[in-house]
This record gives C-alpha cells, sequence and structure tokens, in this order.
C-alpha cells in the first residue's frame, strides 16, 4: 500500500506528456529503435525547425520553454499558416493535427520546397483515407524522398497543471446539455471527448476500469466510444497489456449538471480574474488593442493592509515621489 502512495505522489501527467514531446525532437529515434527502424540521417542535419498548426500550438504552449528547447537544437518555431522562406540543411519537424488543412499545408511546403528533409508527426493517428490523400499529393509533386518520418502520436489534449488537464473542447457542456436534449451534433462532441480521454490514458499508459451512472445517456456514450478506442489500439498493436487489479485505476464519467455551482466558483486570486475578463488558453492572455486602447499597472503586496512592502515599479515610484 505505501509503494502506490509513493507512485501516486511521484505521477506527473505535465512531465509525461513532456517525455512524448520531447522524443519528436529528437526526430522519434527511440520509437524507431523499438519498431526495429534504423534511425541514421544526414549528418548535416545538425539544426532543426519546429513546425506547427493551430491545435498543436495548445499542446506544446505549456510545456516547451525556449530556453530548454535550444538543447535539441531547435534553432526556430513556426507556425504552419504563415509565410515562411526556403531553408536548407536542418530537419524540418511538423507537428500537426490529421486535419485535411494542415496536411494540405505541408503539402503546399513540399511544393515550394521549402525543406530538405521533414519529419511529420501527427498529434493523434491518422486515417487510412487522410494517409492516402497525403501519399498521393506526395507523389504528384515527387517530393516523397524528402519525407524521412511520418509518426503518430497521442497529443491531442493540453496539460495546465501536474494533474490537470483540458481536452480545448469549447462549449462543451453548453452543447451537451442545450435545450436538456441530445441532437445528432452532439455526437461530435462526444466523439471528441472519448478520443480526447483516449489520447490521455495512451500517453500515461493508463487502462482503467470505466464506471458511469446507467442513466446518464452522455457518459454512457463516452464510456462506449472509449472502449471501442481501446479495442482497436489493441487489434492494431496485437498485445494485450498484462495488468494486475491493483494497477488499473478507475475512472469516473460524472454529469456536470449534479454540481454545477462549482463552475461558477473559484479563489478570489488575480488569475482567476484575469481569465474572466480575458480567458487564458494554453498559459497566454491575448488582449486586443482596440478593446483596450491603455496600460494598466496592477500593483500587489504580501497583504492588502500593509502598504510599505507593496511591490511597485520603480518608475511608479519615481513619479510619485516628484509629485511630493
Amino acid at each position: 500500500m505505501e509503494e502506490f502512495f509513493e507512485e501516486e505522489k511521484q505521477w506527473n501527467i505535465m512531465q509525461l506528456q513532456k517525455k512524448s514531446l520531447l522524443c519528436i525532437l529528437k526526430l522519434n529515434a527511440s520509437k524507431a529503435q523499438a519498431n526495429g527502424h534504423s534511425v541514421s540521417f544526414d549528418k548535416q542535419l545538425i539544426w532543426k525547425v519546429l513546425i506547427y498548426d493551430s491545435y498543436a500550438k495548445e499542446v506544446i504552449s505549456p510545456l516547451i520553454k525556449i530556453d530548454k528547447v535550444h538543447n535539441y537544437n531547435i534553432t526556430l518555431f513556426l507556425d504552419l499558416e504563415s509565410k515562411r522562406e526556403k531553408i536548407h540543411n536542418v530537419a524540418a519537424i511538423y507537428l500537426i493535427k490529421p486535419c485535411k488543412e494542415s496536411i494540405g499545408c505541408v503539402v503546399r511546403d513540399l511544393n515550394n520546397k521549402l525543406y530538405d528533409r521533414i519529419f511529420v508527426n501527427f498529434l493523434s493517428p491518422c486515417s487510412d483515407k487522410l494517409l492516402e490523400y497525403f501519399a498521393n499529393e506526395c507523389r504528384r509533386s515527387n517530393s516523397q524522398n524528402t519525407i524521412a518520418q511520418v509518426f503518430s502520436h497521442y497529443l491531442n489534449y493540453s496539460t495546465i497543471t501536474s494533474r490537470l488537464f483540458t481536452l480545448n473542447i469549447p462549449d462543451a457542456y453548453a452543447s451537451f446539455y442545450r435545450c436538456h436534449q441530445l441532437s445528432e451534433n452532439v455526437d461530435s462532441y462526444i466523439d471528441a471527448v472519448a478520443e480526447g480521454l483516449f489520447m490521455f490514458l495512451k500517453t500515461n499508459t493508463l487502462y482503467p476500469f470505466i464506471r458511469f451512472h446507467k442513466h446518464d445517456i452522455v457518459a454512457q456514450k463516452v464510456a462506449t466510444g472509449l472502449r471501442k478506442l481501446y479495442e482497436r489500439a489493441m487489434r492494431e498493436e496485437d498485445k494485450i497489456p498484462e495488468l494486475t487489479l491493483s494497477k488499473r485505476p478507475l475512472l469516473l464519467l460524472l454529469n456536470r449538471s449534479i454540481d454545477v455551482h462549482t463552475m461558477l466558483h473559484h479563489p478570489w486570486k488575480y488569475i482567476s480574474l484575469v481569465h474572466d475578463v480575458f480567458g487564458i488558453r494554453g498559459g497566454r492572455v491575448e488582449v486586443e488593442k482596440k478593446v483596450y486602447p491603455c496600460t494598466c499597472l496592477l500593483y500587489t503586496s504580501p497583504s492588502p493592509r500593509d502598504l510599505s512592502t507593496s511591490r511597485m515599479p520603480s518608475s511608479a515610484c519615481k513619479k510619485k515621489k516628484k509629485k511630493k
């Protein structure tokens, strides 16, 4: 029992997802070797550039720090949809969502011959139809030799802290329970939730027992989708994990309607206030100049009554002295 609580204390979902991301930055060397493939590349490809779409940006923002990533020879971070120039003798690492729009941008780069070798990484498993589309487009542009790797990962979720993550599905709760009826459009949200939970559990190598209330239709559909994803993954990998009962966690799927007031309460802290007013996404706050044209200085102190130890910018202190 003590060993179980010790493992629980050391478990950090942010570190586990970061480990998977660092594997991508190392050109998936460990995965390729595990699958019995060689990982010998051109020795001139020492430097790398990381190219990501808007979906991948939400995933990597809380995980990557520029000063740490330089240790892996990553020199540039580039947006997939931005206009980019040709760069030779570098390894271009793509981290994208498996969708036709993002794959189309990669094909456009291949046609323009922006990079000598590219390494394509999908945030989640890519369908056969999209892979076939990608292969046909590469064949048309005669650029299949430029592609060094194509890997699928289980990273389509964002970790906020060491114990908290989000699936980045906006307005999911309102879409589930709008007018207290489940429409056909909700099925796409349910599939996204099941897929996102599967990505998280797969990355953390968790195979839980799934439990839900028998009268909760949404939780039942999510659990069914989750089980199907596990069954398909086991068939594709052709192996069943050997797990004891003590090693399998319990996944509870609960209806948020039974505890609505918790979503409306938060600690009385500045970070909660900033999130309410501006919205925090991926650890970032974006403020439009047209809406908020002026700059507001925020002064804080260890205690609201302790004015002598308030932390104020030196420029503000000087202005205050001048007025006196």
